[in-house]
C-alpha cells in the first residue's frame, strides 16, 4: 500500500508540475458548459422541455461536462511517456509490487477527478444549477465522476501497456 501511495504521490506532483496536460481536458468541457447554457438554455426552459423535469437546461448540461472532464487519456499518455523514457524499465525491477505501477497512477487520477469534478459541479451551480439531494447528494456525484474517470484512465493504461506506442495511446481518447 505504501508504494502505491509514493508512486501516487509522483503522479498528483506530474499532474501540477504540467498544467499544459490537464488544462485543455478541463477547458473544452468547461467552454462548451458555458456556451451551451447561454444559448440552447434559452431554447429548453423547463416550461417547455418535459425532459428537465421542472430543472433548466443547466441541470441536464452539467453532468455532460463531468463525464467529459475527467475522461480523459492524460493517464495513459503519462505511462507511455515512462516507458519511453526508461523509468518504466526501473519501476520493474524495483522491489514493488507490479500492479502497484497501475494503481498508483490510477489513485492520482482519482484524485484529479475529484478536483475536476468538483470544479465542473462548482461551476453549475453558479449557474442556477439545484442539486436536489444537497450535499450528499453533490458528494455522490463528486465520487462517481472521479470513479468513471479512473475507470476511463484505466483504459488508457491498457491501451499504453499493451501498444507501448504514444501514438495509439493518444488516439484512445476516441474510445
Amino acid at each position: 500500500m505504501n508504494e502505491i501511495a509514493l508512486l501516487s504521490r509522483r503522479a498528483v506532483r506530474e499532474i501540477i508540475k504540467l498544467p499544459a496536460a490537464t488544462l485543455p481536458t478541463l477547458f473544452i468541457p468547461l467552454f462548451f458548459l458555458a456556451v451551451n447554457i447561454g444559448q440552447v438554455s434559452r431554447t429548453f426552459n423547463s416550461s417547455n422541455a418535459p425532459f428537465l423535469f421542472g430543472q433548466d437546461y443547466v441541470a441536464f448540461a452539467v453532468p455532460v461536462s463531468l463525464v467529459f472532464a475527467v475522461s480523459t487519456a492524460t493517464s495513459g499518455l503519462a505511462l507511455v511517456t515512462d516507458i519511453d523514457l526508461g523509468y518504466f524499465d526501473k519501476l520493474l525491477v524495483a522491489p514493488i509490487r507490479r500492479t502497484s505501477i497501475v494503481l498508483g497512477r490510477l489513485a492520482a487520477d482519482f484524485v484529479r477527478g475529484l478536483a475536476t469534478s468538483t470544479l465542473v459541479l462548482l461551476l453549475g451551480l453558479a449557474f442556477g444549477m439545484r442539486i436536489a439531494s444537497g450535499v450528499a447528494g453533490a458528494v455522490l456525484i463528486v465520487l462517481l465522476a472521479a470513479l468513471w474517470g479512473v475507470a476511463y484512465a484505466g483504459i488508457g493504461q491498457a491501451i499504453a501497456l499493451k501498444t507501448r506506442n504514444v501514438q495509439t495511446t493518444n488516439a484512445s481518447f476516441i474510445v
